[in-house]
């Protein structure tokens, strides 16, 4: 995958969320090390909201996080070219074709392999559909796209939201297949947020999030 012995730690010190995002993230500290965790709780707990400050979508009311030699605060480019997160659902990509979504988001990760995303289109059901727009697939084709890439992006902190939901059984298992090597591989950093654990798949760490 281009990852080489890659095996970074997500050190958070203070994180806060900001504003009336979920009050409730104040001064989170965490040491995450390669592996995939589990962020989960309630509906409205935050789990998005700290997978966005995770990935400097959100700007912290306070704290900071390290990650190799990338800091936030800091340099937020740096950052974003090592921490993968999208969100399948933005109506931006709809009149994109997969082939051009992972075109343009191929440049933004310096490890991103192309061998191992075409090797990942089959197995996730996606090679028929490669050249049709993102509006025109079923919610769960239009996920597997980003999981895709996500495995292909090489990223040092990959942030999954619910990444089972609308997933039919055989992608569920290729899923949880991919998801399992890469606990086992311990390259990368993968945190999943969801409110359950992913099937058979060995957890770093959980996180449960209090609600409101």
């Amino acid at each position: 995958e281009g990852d080489g012995e890659l095996r970074p730690v997500l050190m958070i010190r203070g994180l806060s969320a900001p504003g009336p995002q979920a009050p409730w993230l104040r001064d989170l500290d965490a040491d995450l090390p390669a592996g995939v965790h589990l962020v989960t709780g309630e509906e409205g707990c935050g789990k998005t909201t700290l997978l966005r400050l995770l990935a400097a979508d959100l700007g912290a009311a306070a704290g900071h996080m390290q990650l190799g030699p990338h800091r936030m605060p800091g340099d937020a480019g740096a950052w974003q070219r090592e921490v993968f997160r999208v969100d399948m659902g933005d109506p931006s990509f709809d009149g994109l074709t997969p082939r051009a979504f992972i075109d343009r988001l191929a440049p933004r990760h310096p490890r991103f392999c192309q061998a191992h995303c075409l090797a990942l289109l089959d197995p996730a059901g996606l090679t028929p559909h490669m050249d049709k727009q993102m509006f025109m697939l079923s919610a769960g084709s239009r996920r597997k796209v980003g999981l895709v890439a996500a495995f292909a992006s090489g990223a040092a902190l990959t942030l999954l939201d619910q990444p089972l939901a609308a997933l039919d059984a055989p992608s569920t298992r290729w899923l949880l297949g991919l998801l399992s090597e890469q606990a086992a591989r311990r390259q990368r950093i993968w945190v999943v947020a969801d409110h359950e654990a992913p099937a058979g798949v060995p957890l770093a760490s959980t996180w449960t999030l209090a609600g409101p």
